[in-house]
């Protein structure tokens, strides 16, 4: 089994501290270098050539992206990014199907954190989803890019151009504006997390909708119609809540 080079970047030295010393538990992977800021960083991954770089978002005043847009557009390693635990980054990470790794960082998360390495994706799938994180880490109006992974093919949708998902058992259907319709194996709970803070709200325990493409709401019947003429009862229970905060 060959070596796998690793390179760590963090500006805080205990943090590369934390790293190192779970790294030493694996035998396949080697230290090559630690660096503290982009320009230390850069000079080292030119020099030597890692196979994965742990890489903090936060590089003194600058950022990862800072370091990263100087090998592109042929990026040759993969990456675990590293954060400090928030809720709005962690999505930012999901929406973009990114690997990372929260601080604290423990030996469980660390190991679970390399065995996503597994999954291996193309250099020109790994630049989209890089500029998505770019992106997504920037609020933009509640609204995300977002990559999706089918059997058939990958996807990378923006979260404004979907109408609403429809839970299917374990799989999720999602009903795009431009009437492509994608099924997934994520259950319709996993997009609920991802989404609820945007525009999306979860009418129904089988129906997560944009609000902002509702056609109309009939208060009486609790039936609402979506900008593609699909009709969704909004469950019983939700008619209040969703009557106030959207028709008030």
């Amino acid at each position: 089994m060959s070596m796998i080079k690793v390179l760590i970047i963090d500006d805080e030295q205990h943090a590369i501290n934390v790293l190192v010393d779970n790294l030493k538990g694996y035998k396949n992977y080697t230290l090559c270098g630690t660096a503290k800021s982009v320009e230390e960083a850069i000079s080292l991954t030119q020099l030597l050539l890692p196979d994965l770089v742990f890489l903090d978002i936060i590089l003194d005043k600058k950022t990862a992206f800072d370091y990263l847009k100087a090998f592109l557009p042929n990026i040759k390693f993969n990456i675990i990014f590293v954060t400090a635990h928030n809720t709005y980054a962690v999505k930012a990470f999901e929406y973009s199907a990114l690997h990372f790794l929260l601080k604290p960082i423990d030996s469980e998360k660390f190991r679970e954190a390399l065995s996503r390495m597994n999954d291996r994706v193309s250099e020109e799938e790994r630049l989209l989803r890089l500029e998505s994180l770019e992106h997504n880490l920037i609020r933009t109006n509640g609204y995300k890019w977002i990559h999706i992974a089918t059997i058939e093919k990958k996807y990378k949708i923006h979260s404004k151009d979907i109408l609403f998902i429809a839970s299917d058992s374990n799989y999720s259907h999602i009903y795009l504006l431009d009437k492509t319709k994608i099924t997934t194996s994520k259950t319709l709970k996993h997009y609920t997390n991802l989404l609820q803070d945007s525009h999306f709200y979860k009418v129904h325990k089988s129906y997560l909708v944009n609000t902002e493409h509702l056609k109309t709401y009939n208060r009486k019947t609790g039936i609402l119609k979506m900008k593609n003429n699909q009709l969704i009862t909004v469950a019983e229970r939700r008619r209040s809540r969703f009557s106030k905060l959207f028709f008030s």
